[in-house]
């Protein structure tokens, strides 16, 4: 029984592999980062970056389980999380995805003209 079990994990094994990696057609939205800097939270130490999403600026606010200062430059994204709905305020995630394929989340904290 227990190779039974072994077997039909190792065989799913790759379909939970390609049912996690990201698909790049997905991430159509440039964000360009202008600057990037690590800032220290109740909850941490958080990632802060300014950005220019569709010609706009925004502040973005990073997971503190990540302590690594982002390279500036251009990144695909996808807008993961959208509640608008009261129509004098928003909450916006964006989900970046990097060059090896792996994916992090940004909440806007900030807007600006």
């Amino acid at each position: 029984m227990n190779k039974i079990a072994l077997a039909a994990t190792l065989l799913m094994a790759p379909l939970l592999t390609v049912a996690e990696t990201p698909n790049p057609a997905d991430f159509a939205i440039v964000v360009h980062v202008q600057s990037s800097r690590l800032g220290v939270t109740h909850d941490g130490i958080s990632q802060d970056l300014t950005a220019t999403i569709d010609g706009k600026h925004y502040v973005l606010e990073g997971s503190p389980t990540h302590q690594d200062l982002l390279r500036l430059g251009d990144y695909k994204a996808k807008l993961i999380r959208q509640d608008e709905s009261r129509p004098y305020e928003y909450r916006w995630v964006y989900q970046f995805l990097f060059a090896d394929g792996k994916t992090r989340e940004f909440l806007v904290i900030g807007e600006d003209q």
